[in-house]
């Protein structure tokens, strides 16, 4: 039984490593879309088409039509939301999986502690 909750415990683990690389990866991409956001507001408020857009590519500064960047960053939105979404779906399913093994383990010590007496 011992064994068992050794066994259960390290699963246990295993799951709240993984929500936490989660959780770390889903910051990482709510500043990305705080960012792109940001993007997107200023490129909101330029009124004319012909208004001059760079992309940094290396240490170069290559020009972009507005249309293009601004397709760009929705795009890019776009995928930075269903990302999150996926991630904040995934780490759900740990946070079951982790309370499952917790009424597992708190069931073999209960079982365990009954045996004792």
């Amino acid at each position: 039984m011992a064994e068992e909750i050794e066994k259960e415990l390290a699963d246990l683990r295993k799951i709240q490593k993984e929500v936490g690389k989660l959780e770390s990866m889903r910051q990482d991409y709510i500043l990305k879309k705080h960012e792109n956001d940001m993007v997107k507001e200023e490129f909101d408020q330029l009124q004319d088409e012909e208004s001059k857009v760079y992309k940094l590519i290396g240490p170069a500064l290559i020009s972009q039509s507005l249309s293009e960047a601004k397709n760009t960053v929705d795009k890019r939105l776009e995928f930075i939301t269903k990302e999150i979404t996926r991630l904040e779906k995934l780490k759900e399913d740990f946070l079951k999986k982790a309370e499952e093994k917790q009424t597992k383990i708190m069931q073999l010590q209960k079982s365990i502690a009954a045996r004792g007496k």
